[in-house]
Protein backbone atom coordinates (compact mmCIF):
# COMPACT_ATOMS: atom_id res chain seq x y z
CA UNK A 1 0.00 0.00 0.00
CA UNK A 2 2.71 2.14 0.93
CA UNK A 3 4.85 2.18 -2.78
CA UNK A 4 1.60 2.56 -4.03
CA UNK A 5 0.86 5.72 -2.19
CA UNK A 6 4.27 6.63 -3.06
CA UNK A 7 4.06 6.01 -6.89
CA UNK A 8 0.78 7.86 -7.24
CA UNK A 9 2.04 10.74 -5.72
CA UNK A 10 5.37 10.79 -8.13
CA UNK A 11 3.39 10.89 -10.89
CA UNK A 12 0.75 13.56 -9.99
CA UNK A 13 4.15 15.79 -9.24
CA UNK A 14 5.22 15.05 -12.69
CA UNK A 15 2.31 15.77 -14.08
CA UNK A 16 1.79 19.09 -12.10
CA UNK A 17 5.21 20.03 -13.36
CA UNK A 18 4.92 18.68 -16.86
CA UNK A 19 1.62 20.73 -17.22
CA UNK A 20 3.34 24.09 -15.55
CA UNK A 21 5.85 23.75 -18.10
CA UNK A 22 3.46 23.83 -20.76
CA UNK A 23 1.50 26.15 -19.59
CA UNK A 24 4.05 28.76 -18.74
CA UNK A 25 6.19 27.68 -22.24
CA UNK A 26 9.31 28.19 -20.01
CA UNK A 27 12.87 27.80 -21.68
CA UNK A 28 15.86 25.76 -20.41
CA UNK A 29 17.48 28.76 -19.14
CA UNK A 30 14.62 29.42 -16.87
CA UNK A 31 14.54 25.88 -15.50
CA UNK A 32 15.27 24.67 -11.62
CA UNK A 33 16.83 21.80 -10.40
CA UNK A 34 14.52 18.67 -10.15
CA UNK A 35 14.81 18.83 -6.27
CA UNK A 36 13.73 22.62 -6.23
CA UNK A 37 10.66 22.59 -7.94
CA UNK A 38 7.42 23.39 -6.02
CA UNK A 39 6.05 19.85 -5.94
CA UNK A 40 9.50 18.77 -4.29
CA UNK A 41 9.76 21.22 -1.49
CA UNK A 42 6.57 20.58 -0.31
CA UNK A 43 7.23 17.15 -0.35
CA UNK A 44 10.45 17.54 1.88
CA UNK A 45 8.40 19.87 3.72
CA UNK A 46 6.02 17.17 4.46
CA UNK A 47 8.55 14.69 5.57
CA UNK A 48 10.29 16.95 7.58
CA UNK A 49 7.05 18.18 9.73
CA UNK A 50 6.08 14.48 9.88
CA UNK A 51 9.86 14.04 11.47
CA UNK A 52 9.61 16.68 13.79
CA UNK A 53 6.05 15.23 15.13
CA UNK A 54 7.30 12.16 15.88
CA UNK A 55 10.93 13.49 17.77
CA UNK A 56 8.36 15.50 19.58
CA UNK A 57 5.55 12.99 20.35
CA UNK A 58 9.08 11.06 21.26
CA UNK A 59 10.62 13.05 23.84
CA UNK A 60 6.78 13.52 25.90
CA UNK A 61 6.94 10.08 25.89
CA UNK A 62 10.49 9.90 27.40
CA UNK A 63 9.56 12.99 29.57
CA UNK A 64 6.56 11.19 31.34
CA UNK A 65 8.64 8.50 31.69
CA UNK A 66 10.83 10.02 33.42
CA UNK A 67 9.38 11.98 35.49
Amino acid sequence: MNRAILGAGGVIASALESRKKNRMGSSDNDEVPHDMTGTSLFGGGLIAGDALAALGLGLIALGALVT
